[in-house]
């Protein structure tokens, strides 16, 4: 019966090209992330667990950082396992520049806070009223854990699904293209109207430096440095940066876009093969049209279910 199913779910993917299964996958995930959730609290409310206050709890916001990576890791473990595609693509090794290129631009990005402030003010003209962010307790060694579920956990997990899965299944709508809606998705998932702007910022150089390269793994070290920076900034009290940092590292964002954008000249690997064109027999190259219809219709279920948790943030 087992093997009848597997068979069955493993001719379903095969009958999707990769823009579909990339759009599957997009769906799965965000579906899975709220079952878990479902379970999770199912199983905490028989068991006592939600006594009042539980929201602020340290077990209670270790969970709600969890779930969403292990749906990652669950729908990443399916994509994989069902289709061509293979991780090794999405995690080879990159030219060391790309490193260097990748570290530059996070710090630039954190010098992008102010956008938060300004479009939060712009939102809070409508009546929204932003819910704070809360972590775990970071105090002495408890910064570790968090670090570990907040920052490393995501950092691999998210970045093998936007940049591996989804991206890689978008790399023949063109950069701009790509680039773009990979960096919508990557916004809306978030589901929070405050860091919209930002996390969309972060969406499309994430995408621009994964095609670049080649290889998540700049990328990996971009979201790391993202994360626990956030974290460290929180264990430290500290709310923002110096004017004089926070110019230089716009600064290093200005120089690591430029040299993508125009001075990186280097063949990518399976990631930036955005032209669509495969090696036929004779050595010829067939060039296929990019399925973004047969993407976004696939992606549809995870888009609706995260627009309409969006839009609940913005006028709960």
């Amino acid at each position: 019966m087992k093997r009848e199913s597997y068979s069955k779910t493993e001719k379903l993917f095969a009958r999707l090209n990769e823009e579909k299964a990339s759009g599957l996958s997009f769906s799965a995930a965000i579906v899975a992330q709220y079952v878990l959730t479902l379970f999770f609290l199912i199983i905490a409310r028989f068991s006592g667990r939600l006594t009042e206050g539980y929201e602020n709890r340290d077990w209670f916001l270790y969970c709600s950082y969890l779930i969403p990576q292990a749906a990652f890791f669950i729908t990443a473990c399916l994509f994989f396992s069902r289709t061509d595609a293979r991780i090794k693509d999405a995690v080879k090794k990159p030219r060391p520049v790309y490193f260097i290129v990748a570290v530059a631009m996070q710090c630039g990005l954190l010098s992008l806070s102010f956008v938060n402030t300004l479009f939060l003010g712009w939102l809070e003209k409508f009546g929204y009223t932003p819910a704070s962010p809360v972590l775990p307790s970071v105090q002495g060694a408890k910064i570790l854990p968090v670090l570990l579920a907040a920052a490393v956990l995501p950092a691999c997990l998210e970045e093998l699904f936007f940049r591996g899965i989804l991206l890689g299944g978008m790399k023949k709508f063109g950069t701009a293209a790509a680039v773009f809606y990979g960096a919508a998705l990557f916004a809306l998932y978030h589901q929070s109207p405050a860091q919209t702007v930002y996390q969309f910022i972060c969406g499309a150089c994430f995408a621009l430096i994964a095609l670049r390269s080649g290889s998540i793994l700049p990328t990996v070290v971009s979201h790391f440095i993202n994360n626990a920076f956030i974290i460290v900034m929180t264990a430290c009290g500290v709310n923002s940066l110096p004017v004089p940092l926070v110019c230089a590292f716009a600064a290093l964002l200005v120089a690591s876009l430029c040299y993508l954008l125009f001075f990186d000249k280097s063949a990518g690997g399976t990631l930036r093969d955005e032209s669509g064109a495969t090696a036929g027999k004779d050595g010829g190259e067939k060039r296929k049209k990019a399925d973004v219809k047969g993407f976004t219709l696939c992606a549809l279920i995870g888009i609706i279910v995260c627009a309409l948790s969006w839009a609940a943030a913005l006028f709960a």
